[in-house]
Protein backbone atom coordinates (compact mmCIF):
# COMPACT_ATOMS: atom_id res chain seq x y z
CA UNK A 1 0.00 0.00 0.00
CA UNK A 2 2.82 2.22 1.06
CA UNK A 3 4.56 2.01 -2.50
CA UNK A 4 1.29 2.56 -4.32
CA UNK A 5 1.01 5.74 -2.49
CA UNK A 6 4.41 6.99 -2.99
CA UNK A 7 3.96 6.36 -6.91
CA UNK A 8 0.86 8.35 -6.10
CA UNK A 9 2.51 11.33 -4.79
CA UNK A 10 5.10 11.08 -7.09
CA UNK A 11 2.88 11.39 -9.91
CA UNK A 12 0.84 14.22 -8.20
CA UNK A 13 4.06 15.44 -7.77
CA UNK A 14 5.04 15.75 -11.45
CA UNK A 15 2.00 17.35 -11.85
CA UNK A 16 1.82 20.23 -9.29
CA UNK A 17 5.77 21.21 -9.37
CA UNK A 18 5.49 23.27 -13.09
CA UNK A 19 1.74 24.35 -12.38
CA UNK A 20 2.62 25.74 -9.33
CA UNK A 21 5.99 27.29 -10.33
CA UNK A 22 3.86 29.23 -12.90
CA UNK A 23 1.19 30.23 -10.76
CA UNK A 24 4.23 31.80 -8.42
CA UNK A 25 5.81 33.29 -11.29
CA UNK A 26 3.10 34.97 -12.19
CA UNK A 27 2.11 36.04 -9.16
CA UNK A 28 5.31 37.09 -8.09
CA UNK A 29 5.40 39.11 -10.85
CA UNK A 30 1.94 40.42 -10.36
CA UNK A 31 2.88 41.23 -6.82
CA UNK A 32 6.16 42.97 -5.26
CA UNK A 33 4.81 41.87 -1.46
CA UNK A 34 4.37 38.63 -2.11
CA UNK A 35 7.76 38.60 -4.70
CA UNK A 36 9.19 39.69 -1.22
CA UNK A 37 8.70 36.38 0.34
CA UNK A 38 9.59 34.57 -2.23
CA UNK A 39 13.45 36.38 -2.68
CA UNK A 40 15.80 34.42 -1.48
CA UNK A 41 19.74 36.17 -1.67
CA UNK A 42 21.87 33.49 -2.70
CA UNK A 43 24.90 33.22 -5.07
CA UNK A 44 23.89 32.26 -8.46
CA UNK A 45 26.85 29.91 -8.97
CA UNK A 46 26.29 27.91 -5.72
CA UNK A 47 22.82 27.97 -6.76
CA UNK A 48 23.09 26.25 -9.90
CA UNK A 49 25.88 23.63 -9.12
CA UNK A 50 23.65 22.63 -6.01
CA UNK A 51 20.58 22.42 -8.12
CA UNK A 52 22.29 20.40 -11.06
CA UNK A 53 23.39 18.10 -8.06
CA UNK A 54 20.42 17.74 -6.29
CA UNK A 55 18.41 16.94 -9.40
CA UNK A 56 20.90 14.35 -11.04
CA UNK A 57 20.58 13.01 -7.85
CA UNK A 58 16.89 13.13 -7.67
CA UNK A 59 16.98 11.41 -10.89
CA UNK A 60 19.06 8.81 -10.15
CA UNK A 61 17.29 7.83 -6.87
CA UNK A 62 14.03 7.49 -8.41
CA UNK A 63 15.09 5.07 -11.64
CA UNK A 64 16.92 3.25 -8.89
CA UNK A 65 13.38 2.93 -6.73
CA UNK A 66 11.25 2.65 -9.30
CA UNK A 67 13.03 -0.48 -10.58
CA UNK A 68 13.47 -1.84 -7.28
CA UNK A 69 9.78 -1.57 -6.40
CA UNK A 70 8.18 -2.57 -10.13
CA UNK A 71 6.86 -7.02 -9.81
CA UNK A 72 5.51 -6.21 -12.68
CA UNK A 73 6.88 -5.48 -16.36
CA UNK A 74 6.97 -1.37 -16.43
CA UNK A 75 5.39 -1.80 -20.31
CA UNK A 76 2.03 -2.04 -19.15
CA UNK A 77 -1.63 -2.41 -21.63
CA UNK A 78 -3.05 0.92 -22.26
CA UNK A 79 -5.64 2.68 -19.36
CA UNK A 80 -7.75 5.37 -18.75
CA UNK A 81 -5.39 8.06 -16.88
CA UNK A 82 -7.39 7.84 -12.97
CA UNK A 83 -6.10 10.16 -10.07
CA UNK A 84 -6.40 8.98 -6.59
CA UNK A 85 -6.16 10.44 -3.40
CA UNK A 86 -2.75 11.72 -3.14
CA UNK A 87 -2.35 13.29 -6.76
CA UNK A 88 -5.57 15.16 -6.28
CA UNK A 89 -4.28 16.45 -2.67
CA UNK A 90 -0.54 17.35 -4.04
CA UNK A 91 -1.83 19.16 -6.62
CA UNK A 92 -4.69 21.25 -5.38
CA UNK A 93 -3.83 20.99 -1.87
CA UNK A 94 -0.20 22.84 -2.74
CA UNK A 95 -2.23 25.44 -5.31
CA UNK A 96 -4.27 26.43 -2.12
CA UNK A 97 -1.30 26.54 -0.34
CA UNK A 98 -0.20 28.76 -2.25
CA UNK A 99 -3.09 30.78 -2.99
CA UNK A 100 -3.30 31.24 0.99
CA UNK A 101 0.23 32.54 1.08
CA UNK A 102 -0.53 35.45 -1.68
CA UNK A 103 -4.00 36.38 0.35
CA UNK A 104 -1.77 36.83 3.39
CA UNK A 105 0.10 39.00 1.30
CA UNK A 106 -2.23 41.50 0.34
CA UNK A 107 -2.96 41.90 3.88
CA UNK A 108 0.85 43.12 4.63
CA UNK A 109 0.49 44.91 1.17
CA UNK A 110 -2.07 47.42 3.40
CA UNK A 111 0.39 47.68 6.34
CA UNK A 112 3.22 49.47 7.10
CA UNK A 113 5.61 47.01 6.12
CA UNK A 114 3.36 46.69 2.71
CA UNK A 115 4.28 50.37 2.21
CA UNK A 116 8.03 49.93 2.96
CA UNK A 117 8.56 46.82 0.58
CA UNK A 118 6.96 49.04 -2.27
CA UNK A 119 9.27 51.87 -1.79
CA UNK A 120 12.40 49.27 -2.18
CA UNK A 121 10.31 48.02 -5.02
CA UNK A 122 10.89 51.93 -6.58
CA UNK A 123 6.92 51.48 -6.59
CA UNK A 124 4.07 54.18 -6.22
CA UNK A 125 1.23 52.63 -4.83
CA UNK A 126 -0.76 53.88 -8.32
CA UNK A 127 1.98 51.57 -10.54
CA UNK A 128 1.75 48.88 -8.05
CA UNK A 129 -2.28 48.59 -8.64
CA UNK A 130 -1.61 48.40 -12.21
CA UNK A 131 1.90 45.87 -12.82
CA UNK A 132 -0.25 42.84 -11.73
CA UNK A 133 -3.59 42.98 -13.30
CA UNK A 134 -2.75 40.87 -16.12
CA UNK A 135 -0.93 38.51 -14.26
CA UNK A 136 -3.78 37.93 -11.62
CA UNK A 137 -5.85 37.06 -14.78
CA UNK A 138 -3.47 34.66 -15.66
CA UNK A 139 -3.40 32.83 -12.79
CA UNK A 140 -7.21 32.71 -12.66
CA UNK A 141 -6.92 30.74 -16.50
CA UNK A 142 -4.48 28.42 -15.76
CA UNK A 143 -6.47 27.25 -12.49
CA UNK A 144 -10.18 26.97 -14.41
CA UNK A 145 -8.16 25.09 -17.16
CA UNK A 146 -6.24 22.82 -14.30
CA UNK A 147 -9.34 22.48 -12.28
CA UNK A 148 -11.28 21.12 -15.49
CA UNK A 149 -8.56 18.89 -16.55
CA UNK A 150 -7.98 17.65 -13.28
CA UNK A 151 -12.05 17.19 -13.41
CA UNK A 152 -11.84 14.72 -16.40
CA UNK A 153 -8.99 13.02 -14.44
CA UNK A 154 -11.07 11.70 -11.26
CA UNK A 155 -14.54 11.10 -13.36
CA UNK A 156 -13.61 7.84 -12.88
CA UNK A 157 -12.45 7.58 -9.65
CA UNK A 158 -14.00 6.36 -6.25
CA UNK A 159 -15.95 8.51 -3.74
CA UNK A 160 -13.53 9.34 -1.24
CA UNK A 161 -11.35 10.74 -4.75
CA UNK A 162 -14.04 12.74 -5.62
CA UNK A 163 -15.05 13.83 -2.32
CA UNK A 164 -10.81 15.30 -1.86
CA UNK A 165 -11.45 16.59 -5.04
CA UNK A 166 -14.70 18.92 -4.73
CA UNK A 167 -13.37 19.85 -1.13
CA UNK A 168 -9.75 21.26 -2.65
CA UNK A 169 -11.00 22.69 -5.40
CA UNK A 170 -13.94 24.08 -4.33
CA UNK A 171 -11.16 26.11 -1.77
CA UNK A 172 -9.56 26.58 -5.02
CA UNK A 173 -11.87 28.37 -6.95
CA UNK A 174 -13.07 30.72 -3.51
CA UNK A 175 -9.41 31.89 -3.47
CA UNK A 176 -9.70 32.53 -7.15
CA UNK A 177 -12.24 34.51 -6.26
CA UNK A 178 -10.09 36.44 -3.92
CA UNK A 179 -7.50 37.36 -6.63
CA UNK A 180 -10.08 38.34 -9.15
CA UNK A 181 -11.61 40.50 -6.09
CA UNK A 182 -7.93 41.96 -6.04
CA UNK A 183 -7.43 42.84 -9.67
CA UNK A 184 -10.66 44.72 -9.90
CA UNK A 185 -9.73 46.62 -6.87
CA UNK A 186 -6.46 47.42 -8.71
CA UNK A 187 -8.03 48.96 -11.56
CA UNK A 188 -10.63 50.96 -9.06
CA UNK A 189 -6.90 52.24 -7.34
CA UNK A 190 -5.56 52.94 -10.66
CA UNK A 191 -8.65 54.69 -12.50
CA UNK A 192 -8.28 56.79 -9.21
CA UNK A 193 -4.96 58.19 -9.81
CA UNK A 194 -5.11 58.57 -13.59
CA UNK A 195 -8.86 58.34 -14.91
CA UNK A 196 -11.26 56.23 -16.80
CA UNK A 197 -10.61 55.07 -20.51
CA UNK A 198 -12.45 52.64 -22.69
CA UNK A 199 -9.62 50.46 -22.71
CA UNK A 200 -9.53 50.21 -19.42
CA UNK A 201 -13.19 49.94 -18.91
CA UNK A 202 -12.64 46.86 -21.51
CA UNK A 203 -10.52 45.16 -18.75
CA UNK A 204 -13.06 45.51 -15.98
CA UNK A 205 -15.34 44.21 -17.37
CA UNK A 206 -13.42 40.79 -18.45
CA UNK A 207 -11.99 40.51 -14.81
CA UNK A 208 -15.82 40.15 -13.84
CA UNK A 209 -16.56 37.89 -16.33
CA UNK A 210 -13.85 35.78 -14.89
CA UNK A 211 -15.16 36.21 -11.39
CA UNK A 212 -18.74 34.83 -13.31
CA UNK A 213 -17.13 32.30 -14.71
CA UNK A 214 -15.87 31.06 -11.22
CA UNK A 215 -18.85 31.37 -9.94
CA UNK A 216 -20.65 29.15 -12.54
CA UNK A 217 -17.74 26.72 -11.83
CA UNK A 218 -18.37 26.29 -8.57
CA UNK A 219 -21.90 25.74 -8.74
CA UNK A 220 -21.34 23.08 -11.33
CA UNK A 221 -18.35 21.26 -9.23
CA UNK A 222 -20.82 21.04 -6.23
CA UNK A 223 -23.38 19.17 -8.86
CA UNK A 224 -26.30 21.50 -9.97
CA UNK A 225 -27.61 20.42 -13.01
CA UNK A 226 -25.45 17.49 -12.86
CA UNK A 227 -25.61 15.23 -16.48
CA UNK A 228 -26.31 18.19 -18.36
CA UNK A 229 -23.47 20.30 -20.09
CA UNK A 230 -24.40 23.82 -19.33
CA UNK A 231 -20.77 25.03 -17.87
CA UNK A 232 -19.69 25.98 -21.22
CA UNK A 233 -22.69 27.26 -22.55
CA UNK A 234 -23.31 29.29 -19.48
CA UNK A 235 -19.59 30.78 -19.55
CA UNK A 236 -20.67 31.81 -23.53
CA UNK A 237 -23.79 33.89 -22.33
CA UNK A 238 -22.00 35.69 -19.54
CA UNK A 239 -19.63 36.78 -22.11
CA UNK A 240 -21.99 37.85 -24.55
CA UNK A 241 -23.43 39.60 -22.03
CA UNK A 242 -20.67 41.03 -20.48
CA UNK A 243 -20.12 42.54 -24.43
CA UNK A 244 -23.39 43.43 -25.09
CA UNK A 245 -23.82 45.63 -21.61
Amino acid sequence: AWRETARAVGRGLMIAIPLLTILALLLASADAVFASLLRIDIDPEWAVLHVVGLALGAWAMAGLLRTASADAPLLSPRRVVSLGVPEVATVLGGMVALYLAFAGSQVLALSGAGRRILETAGLTYAEYARSGFFQLLAVAAVTLVSILGLRALTRNSDPRTRRWFLGLSMSAVALTLVIVAVAVRRMDLYEAVFGSTVLRLVVRVSALWIGVVFLLLGVWLAGVGRGRRWLSAGMLAAGLAALLA
